[in-house]
């Protein structure tokens, strides 16, 4: 009777201990951000059209086998949105675009950042020329049909109101594959501020 109690207890123990894990993958937006959001241009309309909001998100991968991190998508809520770009930081601070069918590889125990942008289109309907005053000058004297208006977190503090109407309800969705290339469950998080 003891044999067999032994042997129940190590069987236990040999099953719990060689359970799947569970929440091998985090995906976390980074709040502290100082990447620039850039304004859009249209010489033929002579406004802006668009804002590239930028996030930074982290990836954390806790297991023993590497991650396969396919795409990632930017859904907009509220407003009309464009598309987004995905880009990695280089150690040297250069972002490099990522192609979406690229698989990008998550080491074993390893956070990566990414970056992505959004395209936001502008209602100019909500914000008026008046709003863009500013940047109009700076961009007419840049003669660019792109204008770096400053890091999100100092045009979070100059116009939080347009900010927030802007993404209030957006998200993050990521796709990642299985060590045989089959689609994972998509891991969707909400866009904060």
């Amino acid at each position: 009777m003891k044999i067999i109690r032994k042997l129940f207890v190590l069987f236990c123990f040999i099953l719990l201990g060689c359970k799947k894990e569970n929440n091998t993958l985090k995906v976390e937006q980074v709040l502290k951000n100082e990447n620039n959001i850039i304004l859009r241009y249209s010489d033929k309309k002579e406004k802006f059209w668009s804002i590239q909001i930028p996030i930074m998100v982290e990836i954390t991968n806790s297991s023993s086998n590497e991650i396969n991190f396919l795409s990632s998508n930017y859904i907009y809520n509220n407003q009309i949105g464009n598309n987004s770009s995905l880009f990695s930081i280089s150690e040297t601070g250069k972002l490099l675009r990522l192609s979406t069918s690229e698989i990008k590889k998550i080491k074993s125990h390893q956070k990566t950042n990414y970056l992505i942008y959004s395209q936001h289109l502008i209602d100019t309907i909500k914000f008026d020329e008046k709003f863009f005053t500013n940047y109009l000058e700076k961009q007419k004297s840049s003669h660019q049909d792109t204008l770096i208006v400053g890091t999100l977190n100092l045009f979070k503090i100059k116009h939080p109101n347009f900010l927030e109407d802007l993404i209030k309800g957006d998200s993050l969705e990521f796709q990642f594959l299985t060590p045989d290339s089959k689609f994972e469950k998509p891991i969707k998080i909400p866009v904060a501020w």
